[in-house]
């Protein structure tokens, strides 16, 4: 009978003990996920503060090339679409006021992008990631704009290769002068994303992501209109559309 005793209370300390050992890990798992959830928290917290800077810095020129009485004016200015960890890319889209209010975009990936709200003529807005093209009532951390008003459009020359996926504004004929003298007078919208579609997530490529790069800017004035041209820095960019815009 003792030695039943003995085997009885072995078992029973063992088992105490497999329980303190697996109430042991449970604790160090939620621990450790705890700490990995902060990281990403504060690793996503410093993307959209420097994203918010960014594009705030890109508002604060287009107003400065809209204020410059002359019809031409130009810029340059750097351009973040990092996206959060779990969200890929964010994404740069232009309203134009082309139609009085454009109310919503269509993308060369089959999307639509509907206007916020509280925009009443153009309108530059940045998105968290294409996730976020739904939330068009009040703004939040996944959407951002700033308003220029009536009379204020964004067009540019980029296509997929440049991360634009913007349809052809294909209604409308947009009457300013172009480098190429053979040009269409139709542009794409500005839809940019910080992430091509479909692409891998875990792929490190620079034709994958935007990341962070510089963007050449100029305003051209017809008839009372502003347009708003954006392209990929290129430092010859500069000189060719002075020399084709100049009298």
């Amino acid at each position: 009978m003792p030695e039943v005793c003995n085997m009885n209370k072995r078992a029973s300390h063992e088992m105490m003990m497999m329980i303190g050992y697996m109430l042991l890990g449970a604790i160090m798992i939620l621990a450790m996920s705890g700490a990995i959830g902060r990281m990403i928290s504060g690793y996503n917290q410093g993307k959209y503060q420097q994203r918010a800077k960014s594009f705030n810095t890109l508002c604060d020129q287009i107003s400065d090339l809209l204020a410059n009485q002359d019809e031409f004016a130009q810029s340059e200015v750097t351009l973040d679409l990092e996206g959060d960890f779990t969200k890929g890319g964010a994404v740069l889209v232009g309203f134009s006021d082309i139609y009085g209010r454009s109310e919503k975009l269509s993308t060369r990936d089959n999307k639509a992008i509907i206007q916020p709200d509280y925009c009443s003529g153009g309108c530059l807005c940045l998105y968290s990631s294409p996730k976020s093209w739904s939330t068009y009532g009040k703004q939040n951390k996944d959407v951002v704009c700033r308003d220029f008003g009536a009379g204020v459009n964004f067009i540019t020359d980029m296509r997929e290769a440049d991360f634009n996926y913007g349809e052809l504004m294909t209604d409308y004929e947009i009457p300013v002068v172009s480098e190429d003298p053979n040009h269409s007078p139709y542009y794409p919208a500005l839809v940019l994303y910080g992430q091509k579609p479909g692409a891998m997530a875990n792929s490190d490529s620079p034709k994958t992501y935007f990341r962070v790069r510089e963007i050449y800017l100029d305003k051209q004035q017809k008839d009372g209109v502003n347009y708003i041209y954006f392209a990929i820095y290129d430092g010859r960019i500069h000189q060719q559309r002075e020399k084709a815009i100049s009298p």
